[in-house]
């Protein structure tokens, strides 16, 4: 299966189930140093099953991401308030945990989420149907959870200018 972004995930094709995403908590919350360059995929993971159907797949997948960022956050620094992520109101639970510190989660997903709008081009080109759905639901995913940091994000000249320029 091709990539949508930077890394290959076909683990979305298993969302519903419990066990991934028990083992994509367990992995980021205890392995925060160890398994640091697998945080990207497993947020990415997180970030579509916050968005899931299933009311408890997404609440548990929400949850993880706000614990997951105050794990790695430093102490004391709450920006949920200013970032949109953990504000809002979402049908499935992705926007409901205000006191969370997303900080960090809100800088991955912001960067995954460039990373997959400068590709969008390609995408259409070259991939399957399967592969457009998947990152029509991924951006979908991103915008709610960054909530009304979008309007920021596409606004900073080095985003604009990284969006403008890529490959067409």
């Amino acid at each position: 299966m091709q990539s949508l972004c930077s890394h290959a995930n076909p683990l979305h094709l298993l969302a519903h189930h419990p066990s991934l995403l028990r083992m994509a908590t367990a992995i980021l919350l205890r392995c925060t140093r160890t398994m640091i360059f697998s945080a990207p995929a497993l947020i990415e993971l997180l970030v579509e099953l916050a968005d899931d159907d299933v009311e408890d797949v997404a609440r548990a997948a929400v949850s993880t991401l706000a614990d997951y960022s105050r794990a790695v956050s430093p102490r004391g620094s709450s920006s949920s308030g200013e970032n949109g992520v953990g504000g809002g109101s979402d049908p499935h639970g992705v926007g409901d945990n205000d006191d969370a510190d997303l900080g960090t989660v809100s800088m991955l997903c912001e960067e995954n989420l460039l990373s997959l709008l400068a590709e969008l081009p390609r995408l259409t080109r070259s991939a399957s149907d399967e592969e457009l759905v998947r990152a029509t639901a991924l951006l979908a995913s991103y915008t709610a959870l960054l909530g009304s940091r979008i309007g920021t994000i596409f606004t900073q000249p080095r985003n604009v200018r990284r969006l403008t320029t890529a490959p067409v």
